[in-house]
C-alpha cells in the first residue's frame, strides 16, 4: 500500500486569519447553528437610493451545502432560444446513456457515495472509525441511509466511477454492549457525506467529504421536486426544491427528517475509507487537524482514506448601509444602486463567500476588512475535505513539478482559514 502525506506542500494556498470567537447561546440556537449579524429590524427598512450591503464569509460550501444526487441532461442553448416547462433546459435522466436524455448534449453529475454492503457496487464508503483519546480504535455502527428523494434515481455506473443513488449515511459508534461511546450536545449519532459533482467526459470530478455531529428530527420534507428551466431571461437553468418546503437549516437532510449538527468532539480522530473504479482526487483542501492519509491502487479499484481530529474555522459576517462602507466596499458594491433604483420594494445585496471561490472570496474578505472589526461571529467544528481544482494550483502559482504527479493522489493541504 502506497501511504502519502501532502507531499510537496511548499506554496501557501490560502490566506490564514485567526478571529477571537463570540459563543452562541446553545439556549437560543443548537451550537453549530450560527446567527450572523445580517441586519437590524432598524436597517431593514428601505432608505431610497441607500440599499444593504453586506458579505457572509464561512465554508457553507463544504460544511453545510448539499446538491441532491442526480444525473442531468442539459441542452446546449441555441441562439434565441427560450426554456420553459414545455422546452427544459435539463432533465433527470437514469444513467448517463439513458434514451430519455437522447437529446441533451451535456451530462451533469451529481452522487454521493453509499456505504458498502455485500449486496453494494465497489464503489462506496468502505469503512468509518474513531479513534478514542486513549488510542482504542472504534469502528462505527451503520444506523441508516436517508432517502435522497431524487426524482430520477440511477444505477451504479464502473465505467465512470458514478455510484448509485445514495443519500447521507447515518451512523454511531457503541461499545461491545451496545452504548454509545461517543456522543455531543445533539445525542450520539454522526452524519457521514461524500460526493462527487462534474460533467461527464470533461475531466476529473470534484470530490467532498464531511462528518458532522446531528440530532436526527422530523421535519416537512416529503418531496423533492426538480424543475428544469430557470426563472431568468433565457430560462437556462434548473433547480430543487421540497415540496413542501423546509428551512434548510440542515446539515443532511432526506426525505421527512434533517440532521440538525452539533460540536465534532475535538478529542477524537475521526477516519473515512472510501473506494471506487474511478479516482476523482488529486490534491485536496481538508478542514482537518493532524491528518493521516493513505493511498492504494490494485489494478482495479482505488481506495484513500483520511484520519484526522475536527478543526474549527472562524465564520465573518456584515452588514450596512451603502453610505456607510469604506469607498472600496462602495466600488464593489456600485451594482447595487443601480438595482435599489429599478425595485420599488429596495434590494438588499448580501454575498454568501466561501472558500470555494477562490481569489474572489479573498479580494472581498480584504475589502470587508477594512470595515469589519477582527472578530468572528462563531467558530463552528469542521472534518471536511473536498478537491483542489488545477486551474486553482496554477493559479497560485504553486510548483509545477507537485501539479504534474503521475500518483493519482499527489497531497492534502489542510486551513482553518475563514476564506
Amino acid at each position: 500500500m502506497k501511504n502519502r502525506f501532502a507531499g510537496c506542500v511548499t506554496a501557501a494556498l490560502t490566506m490564514a486569519l485567526l478571529f477571537s470567537a463570540t459563543h452562541v447561546s446553545a439556549e437560543v440556537i443548537p451550537d453549530e447553528q450560527v446567527r450572523l449579524d445580517l441586519g437590524t429590524s432598524t436597517n431593514q427598512v428601505r432608505v431610497p437610493g441607500d440599499p444593504r450591503v453586506g458579505a457572509v464569509f464561512s465554508d457553507t460550501a463544504t460544511v453545510y451545502a448539499s446538491k441532491p444526487p442526480g444525473i442531468l441532461g442539459m441542452k446546449t442553448a441555441k441562439l434565441g432560444e427560450i426554456f420553459s416547462a414545455t422546452n427544459p433546459y435539463a432533465i433527470g435522466c437514469n444513467s448517463t446513456g439513458d434514451p430519455a436524455c437522447a437529446g441533451y448534449a451535456k451530462r451533469f453529475i451529481s452522487a454521493k457515495y453509499p456505504y458498502c454492503s455485500p449486496k453494494s457496487s465497489v464503489i462506496c464508503l468502505k469503512s468509518f472509525w474513531a479513534i478514542l483519546p486513549d488510542g482504542k480504535r472504534v469502528e462505527a455502527t451503520f444506523i441508516k441511509e436517508l432517502d435522497p428523494g431524487t426524482p430520477v434515481p440511477f444505477l451504479d455506473e464502473p465505467r465512470y466511477g458514478i455510484p448509485r443513488t445514495a443519500g447521507d449515511s447515518i451512523f454511531e459508534f457503541r461499545d461491545a454492549s451496545g452504548a454509545p461511546v461517543i456522543t455531543h450536545n445533539g445525542g450520539s449519532l454522526f452524519a457521514l457525506r461524500s460526493s462527487l459533482i462534474g460533467v461527464l467526459g470533461s475531466g476529473a470530478y470534484d470530490f467532498e467529504g464531511a462528518i458532522f455531529a446531528i440530532s436526527l428530527v422530523n421535519n416537512q420534507s416529503k418531496k423533492l421536486v426538480f424543475k428544469g428551466f430557470s426563472p431568468g431571461e433565457t430560462g437556462a437553468g434548473y433547480g430543487y426544491n421540497w415540496d413542501p418546503a423546509v428551512v434548510t437549516n440542515c446539515a443532511v437532510i432526506g426525505v421527512g427528517v434533517c440532521g440538525v449538527p452539533f460540536t465534532l468532539p475535538t478529542d477524537v480522530r475521526f477516519g473515512v475509507e472510501m473506494q471506487s473504479t474511478v479516482f476523482p482526487i488529486k490534491w485536496v483542501h481538508g478542514r482537518l487537524e493532524s491528518p493521516i492519509v493513505k493511498s492504494n491502487y490494485n489494478g482495479k479499484i482505488y481506495s484513500i482514506s483520511v484520519e484526522a481530529k475536527p478543526t474549527k474555522i472562524p465564520m465573518l459576517s456584515g452588514v450596512a448601509r451603502y453610505s456607510q462602507v469604506t469607498p472600496t466596499l462602495q466600488k464593489r458594491y456600485s451594482d447595487a444602486i443601480e438595482l435599489d433604483q429599478k425595485s420599488t420594494k429596495g434590494v438588499s445585496r448580501i454575498d454568501d463567500l466561501s472558500p470555494t471561490q477562490g481569489d474572489f472570496s479573498l479580494a472581498a474578505l480584504k475589502d470587508w476588512l477594512e470595515y469589519l472589526p477582527d472578530k468572528a461571529q462563531a467558530l463552528p467544528t469542521a472534518w471536511s475535505i473536498r478537491t483542489i481544482s488545477v486551474s486553482d494550483l496554477v493559479n497560485t502559482k504553486f510548483p509545477t513539478k507537485c501539479i504534474n504527479l503521475d500518483e493519482n493522489f499527489a497531497g492534502l493541504v489542510t486551513t482553518n482559514a475563514t476564506a
